[in-house]
C-alpha cells in the first residue's frame, strides 16, 4: 500500500558496512585529496548515520592501515589520531555509565 522510504538495502545497513564505508572515503580522497577536514566530515557523517563509536574507530582503523602501507606515513598519523581520540571517547562513555549506575544504586 505505502512505498518504503528506504529501499531495503538501506534499511538492512547493506550499504553502510564497513567496505562500503572503506571504498566510499578512499574514493572522496581521490576526489578531494588528502586532508584533515575530509576526515572529520566523514566522522560526523558517521556519528549522523547514528554508528556505534567503535564501529567508526574501527573503520577509521583500517582506513589508518591502508593510507599506512601505502606509504604515507603522515597521513596515517592523522587517522590513528582520530581513531585514538575515538577509542578516548568510548572509554569515558563506559566510565560516565558506571559511575551514574554506582550514584543510582547509592541513593537507593
Amino acid at each position: 500500500m505505502f512505498k518504503r522510504a528506504f529501499p531495503k538495502n538501506i534499511s538492512k545497513g547493506r550499504i553502510l558496512s564497513h567496505t562500503v564505508l572503506i571504498l566510499l572515503f578512499i574514493i572522496l580522497r581521490l576526489i578531494v585529496g588528502p586532508s584533515s577536514l575530509l576526515i572529520l566530515t566523514f566522522v560526523i557523517i558517521l556519528i549522523l548515520f547514528r554508528h556505534s563509536v567503535e564501529k567508526i574507530a574501527a573503520i577509521m582503523m583500517s582506513i589508518g592501515i591502508m593510507i599506512y602501507l601505502l606509504g604515507a606515513d603522515a597521513e596515517a598519523n592523522r587517522y590513528f589520531s582520530f581513531v585514538y581520540l575515538l577509542i578516548v571517547i568510548s572509554l569515558l562513555r563506559y566510565i560516565y555509565k558506571d559511575f551514574l549506575k554506582e550514584k543510582k544504586s547509592d541513593k537507593k
